[in-house]
Order: C-alpha cells, then sequence, then structure tokens
C-alpha cells in the first residue's frame, strides 16, 4: 500500500491517504483495524503511524470503534450521503416519489435536508406535486437554528457533528430558547431525542413547522424531513398524521440509500 509514484510533493499527505485507503477499501465491512495493523500495512514505524491516525481522527475523517480500532469517520460517511444527494437522477427518480407522497397526503409543503461540515443544507422540496431542488443562496441566509429541520439536526447529530454546527454557527441564542452553552443545548435537545420528532408553533408567523429525523437501523444521521404550513389550515387533529407521514416518508428514504 505504501507505494511512491512521482510527482507527489508532499509524503506525509500521500501517507495519511494512503491509511484512508486502507481503512476504506481494505476494511470493506468497517470492523476496524488495529494500530500495529495499519502500520505493517504502511511499513511504518507504529509511533509514526499512530501520530498519521491522530491527524485523520482530529479532522474527522477516521475514528476509533468500541475495540478501540480504527475505522472510517464522519466525514466519510458524509461524503458517501452528499453523493448520493447530488445525484440528479436519484433524488428526480427515487427520493421525489416519496417526497410527493407524503405531499399528496399532508397536503403541505414538504422539505428535505442534510447535514454537512455544521451546516444544514436543503436538498429538496415537494409542493404542489412540483419538485422544487436544493437553492445554493438559501444554504448561507438559513440559521440552521431557527429552522425544525435544522433543530432535528442538532439533536440526532452525533458528538463529532454536534461539535461542527457549534464552530460553525455559534450557540443559537436568540434563535432558539436563548441558549449560550453546551449544558442548556444539552438540556434542550434531550427531549426532542425522546419524542423521536419536533412539532414548532409560532403564533407571530401563523405557522406550525414539523420535523422527523432520517436514521440509519444503526442510529448515524443521515438528514431531516420536515413539513410546514399555516396554522389556520392546520388544527392540532392534523397534527399525528402529519407525524406519521414523515416518519414514513424517512424509513423509505433510509431503504433507497442501501
Amino acid at each position: 500500500m505504501n507505494s511512491k509514484p512521482k510527482g507527489v510533493p508532499v509524503k506525509s499527505v500521500k501517507k495519511a491517504l494512503d491509511i484512508l485507503d486502507i481503512l476504506l477499501f481494505d476494511d470493506f465491512t468497517h470492523h476496524g483495524l488495529g494500530l500495529f495493523e495499519i502500520a505493517k500495512q504502511m511499513d511504518l514505524q507504529p509511533n509514526t503511524t499512530h501520530n498519521l491516525l491522530k491527524t485523520l481522527s482530529a479532522c474527522g475523517y477516521i475514528a476509533q470503534n468500541a475495540d478501540s480500532k480504527y475505522t472510517i469517520g464522519h466525514k466519510c460517511h458524509q461524503i458517501g450521503i452528499n453523493n448520493f444527494f447530488a445525484s440528479e437522477t436519484k433524488l428526480e427518480n427515487q427520493i421525489f416519489p416519496i417526497l410527493q407522497n407524503a405531499n399528496k397526503t399532508i397536503q403541505e409543503s414538504i422539505v428535505l435536508a442534510t447535514l454537512s461540515n455544521g451546516r444544514r443544507i436543503p436538498v429538496l422540496r415537494a409542493e404542489h406535486s412540483h419538485l422544487i431542488k436544493l437553492d445554493y443562496d438559501a444554504i448561507n441566509n438559513a440559521n440552521i437554528f431557527s429552522l425544525s429541520t435544522g433543530r432535528i439536526l442538532t439533536a440526532f447529530a452525533d458528538d463529532n457533528e454536534l461539535a461542527e454546527i457549534i464552530n460553525t454557527n455559534g450557540f443559537p441564542k436568540e434563535q432558539w430558547d436563548n441558549i449560550g452553552n453546551m449544558q442548556q443545548l444539552t438540556k434542550t435537545i434531550k427531549p426532542i431525542k425522546q419524542d423521536g420528532y419536533i412539532v414548532v408553533e409560532d403564533q407571530e408567523l401563523g405557522l406550525v413547522t414539523f420535523a422527523y429525523p432520517i436514521l440509519t437501523t444503526s442510529g448515524r444521521l443521515i438528514g431531516a424531513i420536515g413539513c410546514y404550513a399555516p396554522l389556520f389550515r392546520c388544527p392540532k387533529t392534523k397534527y399525528n398524521t402529519i407525524i406519521t407521514k414523515l416518519k414514513q416518508a424517512a424509513n423509505k428514504i433510509i431503504l433507497e440509500l442501501r
């Protein structure tokens, strides 16, 4: 694995990428590899290998599992998710019909968003049976904490993803219950994780929003699916129907991602 192609100006970067190649492609089942096993494959001293592993881990590209073995990290998983959502064919043929079905039942706009490097990325919106693709201009304008899908992404993010969210956006403060530190944030997201969804009523705007997480069977966050509607046409008796339909759509999306 520790090949030496010509024209590689920074050898340490090449070594780090070689380690990533091992964890991505040689450990196909992602059960993890030990330090000495990786060092042997790399033909490097354990201390050198350990420093490279620590760097990759700090950057989120690898992680250690419960057995203290090294495997791919959350950023590698996110690359796979982003690649899927970046495919127009897959979005139009596999994901949009799911959102469209939910839209027909609920009769309100359905939104799909994902998390990327601490930011909420809007992917699709189904409105009146029309497909609306993500709007990159909206990415920087919408505060992650002010939106129900953003709050779901925050609540169900793992520790590394949550750290990236805070690093990118700061704490919510006035955008969400005046949360100004991690203790307050942890306290706020705990009931959301327990409920498994979120409903936010904004009397001032006359709007109610819903969001449900898209999670793998192992609990890894893929994204969030949400719905928003005017309060005047969304009585509380409709809430359970909306939440159930969002849950069904989230489960169908997971099946398409397999």
